[in-house]
């Protein structure tokens, strides 16, 4: 009883936040459209930048209660945008390099929930990488459909972490556990 009274207090401040800063994104948009001086549209972009940011992570809650996304889309989407706003959602979007040479089109449905799951991974990339380093997202058919591969210079994982990794975002769906370490795998499993 006490986790469904937790999940529900996160769902409501998830909702609560998403409302304000999509209200903030909006304002922002008008702002960044009137604004002639560049300076001044790059200070905009920046705070644009994290908002959307806090947006994700107040998604992540909503996810990691158990809640559906509010975010939705009338029309297919193509993956390469899925993937550049994904870029938006993550500090360093600037040392990826993108080549997205399969660009198929995403169920509206599926939209929100992708793009999420990608800035997660991004976002894991980026972090775990060394700052001078470039994080490359690529996209192929294979036989089982579209590879989104994210590929970064990073530490490395041993055959075992990788594995408790993989652990982690399989389990995520079952559990009614979250650590407190560990989220974006989560996020990621349960998406």
């Amino acid at each position: 009883a006490s986790r469904a009274v937790v999940a529900n207090m996160f769902v409501n401040l998830g909702r609560r936040n998403q409302k304000l800063l999509m209200r903030v994104l909006n304002t922002l948009s008008q702002l960044e459209a009137g604004e002639e001086d560049p300076e001044r549209l790059e200070q905009l972009y920046s705070v644009d930048h994290l908002a959307t940011r806090m947006r994700r992570n107040a998604e992540s809650l909503l996810v990691l209660a158990g809640a559906e996304t509010t975010r939705r889309f009338d029309r297919p989407v193509a993956v390469a945008d899925i993937v550049r706003s994904a870029m938006s959602e993550v500090s360093g979007f600037d040392r990826i390099d993108l080549d997205v040479t399969t660009n198929p089109l995403v169920k509206p449905e599926h939209v929100a929930d992708l793009g999420h799951l990608v800035a997660e991974l991004i976002e894991n990339a980026l972090t775990f990488s060394p700052a001078k380093n470039r994080v490359e997202i690529a996209t192929r058919f294979s036989r089982s459909g579209l590879v989104l591969a994210i590929t970064d210079d990073g530490l490395g994982m041993t055959d075992a972490e990788l594995a408790s990794a993989n652990e982690k975002i399989l389990s995520a769906g079952d559990s009614d556990e979250t650590p407190s370490r560990f989220l974006g795998l989560f996020v990621v499993g349960r998406l």
